[in-house]
């Protein structure tokens, strides 16, 4: 897990720095969407640890809620930093007001997130 995320600063820094985003406006979507995946099924692994009692439940709503709240968060979080303190560090931004569809697609990986985890822990629990 922790690879993938290596993976994917590496791919976002690379991409920041030769203005991929600018010439490739499309690859915003599944950058977002995988960071989205990540962030769901990070919030999901850190909880299934710390409050395990829920998950072992087999609560798929809590699961799902915990993928949703930990992309939300952290996706809104990330469009603060774009929007407030990377004109501060004269980092150029391609679009401001594809905000919402960023959180979008967080929201949407993290469901895939959520949904993969599930599917994975029925398949091991039968």
């Amino acid at each position: 897990m922790w690879l993938f995320l290596i993976f994917g600063v590496l791919i976002h820094i690379i991409f920041s720095s030769f203005s991929i985003y600018y010439y490739l406006r499309w690859i915003d979507v599944p950058m977002h969407f995988l960071g989205g995946l990540w962030l769901g099924l990070a919030g999901i692994y850190i909880c299934d640890r710390m409050l395990p009692q829920i998950f072992r439940k087999k609560e798929n709503l809590s699961i799902v809620a915990v993928a949703l709240l930990t992309a939300l968060i952290a996706g809104s979080l990330w469009e603060i930093i774009e929007l407030r303190l990377f004109p501060i560090l004269k980092i150029t931004l391609i679009n401001y007001e594809d905000t919402p569809s960023d959180i979008f697609y967080n929201l949407l990986g993290s469901s895939a997130g959520a949904i993969y985890f599930i599917s994975q822990r029925r398949k091991h629990h039968k």
